[in-house]
């Protein structure tokens, strides 16, 4: 397995030999309970940062590719184990949920269709701090 996401995307082991555009990452701060009290000073108790991930994926040419990889990511499975680039330029391995996955036709010739524009949203499940 490379250390680079030079040539595709790891998602429960399976390699996907896909374009990556563009790893957006948010940095989530979640709280058990939050309030403002009334001189407006903020209190709670926070469960933890959290690493959320926006991938967009280009143009896959190869049709038994982007149907593999849009199944695993509309499959009905929970949760994944996803390999995403960390801070340090390493792989950073975690669990996540997959959300707001999105993508376009741009070409729709003779009953076959050509898609562009994936993007995937994966939520970790547990905290990373």
């Amino acid at each position: 397995m490379a250390n680079t996401f030079d040539n595709g995307l790891y998602i429960d082991g399976q390699y996907f030999d896909v374009p990556l555009l563009s790893c957006k990452r948010k940095a989530n701060f979640l709280w058990k309970y939050a309030d403002r009290t009334e001189d407006g000073v903020h209190e709670g108790e926070k469960l933890g940062t959290y690493f959320n991930y926006t991938l967009s994926i280009g143009r896959i040419v190869n049709k038994n590719v982007y149907n593999a990889l849009y199944a695993k990511l509309v499959s009905n499975d929970e949760y994944h184990t996803v390999q995403m680039p960390s801070a340090d330029g390493q792989m950073f391995t975690f669990e996540a949920y997959f959300d707001s996955i999105s993508d376009e036709i741009v070409r729709s010739i003779d009953g076959v269709n050509t898609f562009k524009g994936l993007t995937v949203e994966f939520i970790a499940r547990r905290r990373a701090l």
